[in-house]
């Protein structure tokens, strides 16, 4: 009976968790309209709704089956059916189910998130890359737009405007064939279509525009001309009634122009917003960090404020937050036996202090070794590598020393507060003395490592924080193994336990979490090298089946439109 139980408990739990993820997956567009994280924990979040709810039925029939003394080991795995039904129920009732999910939704920030990304793309500035450039003018060459003509001041803005969607057009519709982007690309192929469709509109619209712009230009050259040669008033008053007619010819040549550029512009701002939209949440749905999209816009052109190395202090924050709770789960998972120092004292534990206590103190002392690496590091020049890039050692050492002083001070304080009085703070210091090397190795370690030309030849930032959990994750399992060697009094009998082995690997777990999310966050991006260009993914526009230039239709020259005076002083 326990394993039917056992099986009915695991079967409603994972159909519970299953019925919610989909109904938060609703419509299927959900995940790409927000940042891998926060859709990571409104998922989890609504999954834990529905089982905390299907828990509470299942109390609820518990209860009611306790009070009529009918409950045994058949009866509970019936009840726990018959609670998955009703939270099955509950999720088909679409007016409860929906606002639920869309509860959710606005706290993963559904859709306003993507959004603000895009808001933000079409507010950057983008430079592709030439290659990407110059398919883009032939493209809009082959649409009769010339980006080499010298168009009118009045239609420049809108040239540009075009050119810079065109580019971000050119790259969006080779992600069908861009292994990174094409599940994305075939979830949203509808969209795409009608981002193509748009674009073919768009620039032969843009074309004619640019064309009536030019035969109005003509036919204010006509009007000049014609005014010149027609017979009228001789004297002052038919030069200034001509001069009248002439301008106020041209200001409406000028308001005509005007409003059909503004048109046009309006069509290509909407048209480079919806692509920024697109592209916001192709980059969303296939980037997991902030780091992998800015990565992914920066190959896509687009150049935003590089930002700043976050601040120590909250570095610090996470960092305590982190150590603290996997110690807890770490000594739970392993309990922690008492120390003894050099074999003494059979079964007389030499630490009284609680597990508690011991996790608060280890913490602190880890804490103040990384503020000691930190904090001087990110305020102070002689605790950089500065522009020759060589490793301030004297800093190095210092920290590390500063780290056992510091920890030093923490066991006398731990000592007199726990133990009580002067006797007290030696004894919980001779107690603390095997680890005095973690805190050295710890600080130096974390200095060594924030310096901002650390790790120089990686190729991504991944690499880079690799290499500083592989190295710190060594630095703390070697810890592990000098603090138990200690412990064990020298004794290989007493240090050749299974114990050993599993405390050296906590250290390195232990280490490696931290060294792959401290420092490479503590480095100053703005000084370093600037890594490898990335790729731009490769356009199935051919600009080799373009017609020949001389087939295309033949750019007209811009007439100005000027003050008709200016025509007859000429001829």
């Amino acid at each position: 009976m326990n394993e039917l139980w056992i099986v009915s408990v695991v079967f409603a739990l994972t159909t519970t968790a299953l019925l919610a993820w989909v109904g938060f997956n609703r419509p299927s567009w959900t995940r790409t309209y927000t940042t891998a994280v926060r859709y990571r924990f409104a998922v989890v979040a609504h999954i834990a709704l529905y089982i905390v709810f299907l828990l509470v039925v299942y109390a609820l029939l518990r209860r009611v089956a306790v009070a009529y003394e009918a409950v045994d080991p058949a009866l509970r795995s019936s009840l726990m059916w018959l609670a998955l039904v009703i939270t099955a129920c509950v999720r088909s009732v679409v007016p409860l189910s929906s606002r639920w999910r869309a509860w959710f939704h606005r706290m993963a920030g559904i859709p306003h998130q993507a959004g603000r990304f895009a808001k933000f793309l079409a507010e950057t500035e983008l430079e592709a890359d030439e290659e990407i450039r110059t398919q883009a003018q032939a493209m809009l060459l082959s649409r009769g737009v010339d980006a080499e003509h010298d168009w009118l001041p009045l239609a420049q803005p809108m040239h540009r405007n075009l050119l810079k969607a065109t580019q971000l057009f050119i790259q969006l519709r080779t992600w069908t064939d861009d292994s990174r982007y094409s599940g994305f690309a075939h979830e949203v192929k509808n969209e795409l279509d009608h981002l193509r469709q748009r674009f073919d509109r768009l620039s032969f619209q843009v074309s004619r525009t640019l064309a009536s712009i030019e035969r109005l230009g003509e036919l204010k050259r006509l009007f000049s001309e014609r005014s010149a040669e027609r017979p009228g008033t001789v004297g002052e008053d038919g030069d200034a009634a001509s001069d009248r007619l002439d301008r106020e010819f041209d200001d409406h040549l000028r308001r005509l122009a005007g409003d059909m550029i503004a048109d046009a512009c309006e069509d290509v701002s909407l048209f480079y917003r919806e692509a920024c939209m697109l592209a916001a949440r192709g980059v969303m749905a296939t980037e997991a960090t902030r780091k992998g999209r800015d990565r992914a816009i920066a190959r896509l052109g687009f150049k935003p404020r590089q930002r700043e190395a976050r601040s120590p202090f909250g570095v610090l924050l996470n960092a305590a937050v982190l150590l603290y709770v996997g110690l807890w789960i770490f000594f739970l998972i392993l309990p922690a036996e008492a120390p003894t120092v050099g074999g003494a004292g059979a079964g007389e534990p030499q630490d009284p202090v609680s597990l508690g206590q011991r996790i608060a103190i280890i913490t602190v002392n880890v804490l103040g070794a990384l503020a000691i690496a930190i904090v001087p590091k990110r305020r102070w020049g002689f605790a950089n590598a500065g522009l020759h890039q060589k490793t301030p050692v004297a800093f190095v050492v210092a920290a590390g020393t500063c780290a056992v002083l510091f920890a030093m001070l923490v066991n006398l304080a731990a000592g007199a507060l726990l133990h009580g009085g002067w006797d007290g703070a030696l004894r919980r210091l001779f107690e603390g003395a095997p680890y005095l090397h973690s805190a050295f190795l710890t600080a130096a370690a974390v200095a060594w490592l924030v310096q901002d030309h650390r790790w120089l030849g990686a190729k991504s930032a991944r690499e880079r924080h690799l290499r500083d959990a592989a190295t710190f994750g060594s630095v703390w399992f070697v810890s592990s193994l000098m603090a138990q060697l200690i412990l064990s009094g020298a004794s290989m009998d007493a240090f050749m336990q299974w114990q050993t082995l599993a405390f050296a690997t906590g250290g390195f777990v232990f280490g490696a979490v931290m060294g792959y999310a401290i420092p490479e966050s503590v480095r100053d991006e703005r000084l370093r090298r600037p890594g490898p260009a990335f790729a731009l993914p490769l356009s199935d526009f051919d600009a080799g089946s373009l017609p020949p230039r001389a087939s295309l239709p033949a750019a007209r020259t811009p007439a100005r439109i000027e003050p008709a005076g200016h025509h007859r002083a000429a001829a």
